[in-house]
């Protein structure tokens, strides 16, 4: 009598030609769960899909970017209230000091001042070999008064009255620029004031010994610069006529 095998008997089945073991094919058939590979995860469908899990400092921010600093979040007080310097401009720009806005009377308006000027020349010429006599309403010749109308007017065109002055006239030579003056100057001692007008109507006759040529009569008023004017640059006249001296 043989000896027993209890070697356990392996089941197969053939299938065409491949042998597989039955167990294998239970394994096969298995219902547990299956197993994804690392990076993957399990659908609700039990398939394996690619891990989706939010790194932590991208999926919940951090303090620092979800409250964001306290610097850029919450303005510091300097810029969201702005200094005070800015906010609220200083008292010199805010309101303007005392000088600039109720203006200094010596800047909004100019001082008040007189100006003298020249308003008119008139004058009645004696010509003589090297002499030529200016009168104002007298006769040369004959040394008596004669009315022709002359005079030396002055005029105060400033806004101020003008104080004492003195008025020359004399002679220009045309070409050569040469200046004559009389001896004597018409005396204003009361002064002009603004806006009047003075006139020295003679009679009174004035001789210039001066040499051959063209002349003009001039008068100059203030000529001692005793009068503070606004314009001292209308003090000098002419006489449009010109007087030929053989």
């Amino acid at each position: 009598m043989g000896t027993l095998n209890r070697t356990p008997m392996r089941q197969f089945i053939q299938v065409g030609g491949l042998m597989l073991t039955l167990s294998g094919l239970l394994a096969g058939c298995s219902d547990s769960t299956p197993s994804c590979s690392p990076g993957m995860q399990l659908s609700a469908d039990n398939r394996c899909v690619p891990l989706v899990t939010a790194q932590p400092d991208l999926a919940m921010p951090s303090a620092d970017l979800a409250t964001a600093s306290a610097d850029l979040a919450m303005p510091r007080a300097d810029l969201a209230t702005q200094s005070a310097d800015l906010a609220m401009p200083s008292a010199d720009l805010a309101m303007p000091s005392a000088d600039l806005a109720t203006a200094n009377p010596d800047l909004a308006m100019p001082p008040k001042l007189p100006d003298l000027t020249v308003a008119n020349i008139q004058v009645w010429p004696f010509v003589e070999t090297k002499k030529l006599t200016l009168c104002l309403n007298k006769d040369y010749r004959r040394m008596a008064t004669s009315p022709h109308g002359d005079q030396i007017q002055i005029k105060n065109i400033g806004s101020a009255d003008a104080r004492p002055y003195e008025t020359a006239f004399g002679l220009r030579n045309l070409k050569t620029n040469a200046m004559y003056g009389a001896s004597w100057t018409f005396n204003d001692s009361t002064g002009l004031a603004a806006g009047a007008s003075r006139s020295w109507v003679g009679p009174v006759c004035y001789t210039f010994s001066v040499p051959a040529g063209s002349y003009r009569a001039f008068v100059q008023v203030d000529i001692n610069s005793q009068v503070a004017e606004s314009d001292e640059s209308n003090n000098y006249l002419e006489t449009i006529a010109q007087f030929k001296v053989p």
